[in-house]
C-alpha cells in the first residue's frame, strides 16, 4: 500500500503545467512543429493572440493518464511531442487500445464539443508534451470566434473520414502490410536512426495491444512478424525492434490472415 501511494506521488509530481503557451517557437499555434494536422495553422494573428494566452503545457512521464474514461472534458488537447493512446474499456472489463495520436493530433475533442465524458482513457506511451486549453475558456473562445468552432468540427470530421479510410484499408490490404506501416510509424516517432540508416526503438506498445489494433490473434501477429523478419524488413525481440528497411514492401502472395476491424479513431 505505501508504495502504491508512493508511486502515485512520483506519478502527480511527473505531470508540470506551465500556464503560458511555450509552444515550439516564440510564433506559437501557427508554426507549431506538428503542424501537418493543419488545424491551427491557418488561423489569423488575432485568433493565433487569443489562442496562445489561453493555452497551458502539460508534460507526462510514459504510462501516466491524461484522462480516464468517464472523465468530465477538461478541454482540448493538442499532442506537441510524444504519443499518446486511446483505449476502450471493453464490457468484459477488458481494456482495447483503439488507437494511437500522434504530434499536431488533438486528443478529448468529441468530449469537448458534446460537453460530456470521455469514452476512452489516454495514456501516455512515451514522454509527452501536450498543448491544452481548458473546456470554459475554449467555450468561451470559440462563441467569441465562430470560425474556431468550425474548424474544431472539421477536424472531428476529418477523423471520421480517416475512420472509414482506414476500415477500406483494413479490407485492402494484407495484414503484412498493414504491420509494417503501423511499426514504421511508430519507430518513426520513438526510434533513433544509426549510420546504416537503420531505425530502432523499445516498442511502445505491447503485442496484445499490436494484435487488437490489427483485429488479429497473437498467434497471428507472431507469424507476420516472423514473415517481416525472414524477408529483412524487421528484426524484432522482445519489444525491442529495428526496422532494416525504409523501402516499400514487395507484394506478398495472398495469405487467410486478414481481418476487417472496425478502426477507431481520435475519439
Amino acid at each position: 500500500m505505501g508504495r502504491s501511494r508512493a508511486s502515485g506521488r512520483e506519478r502527480e509530481r511527473s505531470m508540470q503545467t506551465i500556464t503560458s503557451c511555450n509552444s515550439c517557437n516564440s510564433a506559437g499555434c501557427r508554426s507549431c512543429r506538428p503542424g501537418p494536422l493543419g488545424d491551427w495553422s491557418h488561423l489569423d494573428a488575432d485568433h493565433a493572440r487569443v489562442l496562445g494566452a489561453l493555452i497551458s503545457e502539460q508534460f507526462h512521464a510514459r504510462g501516466d493518464t491524461v484522462f480516464r474514461t468517464g472523465a468530465s472534458s477538461g478541454g482540448i488537447y493538442c499532442i506537441a511531442e510524444g504519443i499518446v493512446g486511446l483505449r476502450l474499456l471493453h464490457e468484459n472489463g477488458t481494456s482495447v487500445l483503439v488507437d494511437i495520436a500522434y504530434p499536431g493530433d488533438l486528443i478529448g475533442t468529441r468530449a469537448f464539443l458534446r460537453n460530456g465524458r470521455h469514452r476512452t482513457t489516454a495514456e501516455a506511451l512515451s514522454e509527452v508534451r501536450l498543448c491544452r486549453i481548458p473546456g470554459s475558456e475554449a467555450r468561451c473562445l470559440m462563441h467569441d470566434h465562430p470560425a474556431l468552432h468550425q474548424r474544431l468540427v472539421r477536424v472531428c470530421l476529418d477523423s471520421l473520414d480517416a475512420s472509414q479510410e482506414a476500415m477500406v484499408q483494413a479490407a485492402a490490404l494484407p495484414n503484412r502490410d498493414r504491420l509494417f506501416h503501423l511499426l514504421s510509424r511508430l519507430l518513426g516517432h520513438c526510434g533513433a536512426t544509426d549510420s546504416a540508416g537503420r531505425v530502432q526503438a523499445q516498442l511502445p506498445i505491447s503485442r496484445e495491444d499490436i494484435a487488437g489494433m490489427l483485429g488479429v490473434r497473437q498467434e497471428t501477429l507472431s507469424r507476420l512478424l516472423k514473415r517481416l523478419k525472414q524477408e529483412g524488413v524487421i528484426d524484432i525481440s522482445g519489444r525491442q525492434c529495428q526496422l532494416l528497411s525504409l523501402r516499400p514492401l514487395k507484394p506478398a502472395p495472398p495469405i487467410a490472415d486478414r481481418s476487417h476491424p472496425l478502426a477507431l479513431r481520435r475519439i
